[in-house]
């Protein structure tokens, strides 16, 4: 089994540190006009994943869900390094990620995350494999992460 210190190493290894462009924050495929603080969101061009602060992932649980495509790749990682990391802190965040990390027989949701999956590296679907396989033993997020660790062991 993997430990939290090795996947956070995966996790850096896997994704690399590329600042945020406001361009790819407002890409068409994002969901905005629907989402509440757009502007906090906004405010992220020209940071990575990496410095993305874990008050600010805690804020914007659902972030992932209205993020378009490119973003949803690029800070992904930021929300599977928290989950990692958090043990005491839980709102709908882990509920959220696990459900973008599942695929569903909804027919446009299943077409969404096929899209936003399909430019993922080999190594980056093993770590986020690997990440949902530790989370699937975390209280209180067994459940979720193991119906999103089911997609994946399937990709």
């Amino acid at each position: 089994m993997n430990t939290v210190d090795n996947l956070d190493a995966e996790l850096v290894a896997a994704f690399p540190a590329i600042a945020l462009e406001r361009a790819s924050i407002n890409e068409p495929t994002s969901l905005w006009d629907v989402y509440d603080d757009h502007a906090e969101i906004v405010a992220l061009a020209g940071k990575t994943w990496r410095e993305l602060p874990s008050e600010l992932l805690f804020r914007h649980p659902s972030l992932l869900v209205y993020a378009g495509d490119g973003l949803f790749r690029a800070v992904l990682p930021a929300y599977l390094r928290y989950l990692l990391h958090e043990r005491e802190r839980f709102n709908a965040l882990p509920f959220q990620v696990a459900g973008q990390l599942t695929r569903t027989s909804d027919p446009d949701r299943h077409k969404k995350f096929d899209r936003r999956i399909a430019l993922l590296t080999a190594p980056q679907r093993a770590v986020i494999r690997n990440v949902l396989e530790l989370l699937s033993t975390v209280r209180p997020m067994e459940e979720p992460m193991t119906e999103a660790l089911a997609t994946w062991k399937q990709l």
